[in-house]
This record gives C-alpha cells, sequence and structure tokens, in this order.
C-alpha cells in the first residue's frame, strides 16, 4: 500500500484476530495497542520492547576488530534489529581510532549508498522521520555527527538513510534516550 499509516492500522488490528499467544517485538507505543487489542480475546502476549543495547570496549580489546564487529552488527537491516548495538563505550584514548574503523568497515561493507540494493531502507516513513529529527537536534546541540559512507550525512534514496556515528551526545539528548533503531550508532567515551 503507498498509505504511510497501512502498516501501524495492521499492526493494531492484527492482535484483535482470535490467536492462542502473540510474541510482539517493536516500542511502547504500538505495545499498548497490542495489549489493549489482545485483551478483548483474553490472548496472553509477550513483549520483546527493544532498547538501548549498550557496548562496552575494554582497553585490551583489538579497537579495529572491535570497531569492525559493532558496525557489522548496527549495519544489519539499517540497525533496524531489536539486538543490533545502539551505543558503544570506547576508552577516551581510543574513540578517534575506533571511528576510523567503523569508517573503514562500513566502506567495505556498501562501498556507495545510492541505488545499492545491498542496504535497506528505513522502515515506515515516520521512523526515518524521527531518526534524522534526533540527529538533527544533536548537532544543533554541537554534537559531532560522522557520517560513515561517502561524507553524506541524511537520506539517500528510496527511504533510505546514511549510517552516521554520534560522537559522545549529551546524555539528556532524545538521540540518547531513546533507540535509535536505526544504521545510528552512538559512541560514549570512558575514562575509567
Amino acid at each position: 500500500s503507498d498509505d504511510p499509516h497501512a502498516r501501524d492500522r495492521g499492526a493494531r488490528a492484527f492482535p484483535e484476530l482470535p490467536f492462542n499467544h502473540i510474541v510482539f517485538t517493536g516500542g511502547p507505543v504500538v505495545a499498548r495497542d497490542v495489549m489493549r487489542a489482545a485483551a478483548e480475546n483474553l490472548t496472553p502476549v509477550t513483549l520483546e520492547l527493544g532498547g538501548k543495547c549498550p557496548v562496552f570496549i575494554s582497553r585490551g580489546a583489538d579497537i579495529k576488530e572491535a570497531a569492525g564487529r559493532i558496525i557489522g552488527g548496527k549495519l544489519v537491516n539499517s540497525g533496524q534489529v531489536c539486538v543490533s548495538p545502539d551505543y558503544a563505550w570506547v576508552p577516551r584514548e581510543s574513540m578517534e581510532q575506533f571511528i576510523a574503523a567503523a569508517k573503514e568497515k562500513a566502506a567495505s561493507m556498501f562501498p556507495t549508498l545510492s541505488n545499492n540494493a545491498d542496504y535497506t531502507s528505513m522502515f515506515g516513513q515516520n521512523n526515518m522521520q524521527r531518526l534524522l529529527q534526533r540527529l538533527d537536534m544533536a548537532k544543533a546541540a554541537g554534537t559531532r555527527v560522522e557520517p560513515l559512507v561517502s561524507n553524506f550525512y541524511g537520506i539517500i534514496d528510496e527511504h533510505k538513510l546514511a549510517p552516521v556515528i554520534v560522537v559522545d551526545p549529551d546524555d539528556e539528548l532524545d538521540i540518547m534516550r531513546k533507540e535509535s533503531f536505526g544504521p545510528v550508532l552512538i559512541v560514549k567515551p570512558y575514562d575509567n
């Protein structure tokens, strides 16, 4: 359907069917609707609501290897996997090495983004716009947003969002407080 809200309506109507059990993976807004609709049939529901999925890199780790593995996991389905790493804690002295290694890995996975059938579109226009808004707010607050491929930040084509690293955003920004669920990796430094 060309209707951008058709998927949301389907997600809300689906639990009204008389199933024995529903397993829902997604965000809390739709989860409430799923629970409400399933309650009409007294259908038990299991919720998996995702989250921030942090990664911690120890000082003894191989930074290049860690960055490659994290970006490899982050860019599966353009970061739209519930267990996708959302942010990484990196030793402060290794931040730039981590960012360079992440760019290298992303470029090897996706040498180009435009018209690349291997790079996944974002699920729903609303999710893409919400993520772009969070990135814009982070940039407006002075946060460094590093493109991972082709020095490009924003929408590519066909509802694809270019992958980026957000470097040490303030903890109060939406990008830090809410799950990204897209090709955005937050990198936070630590000292001890």
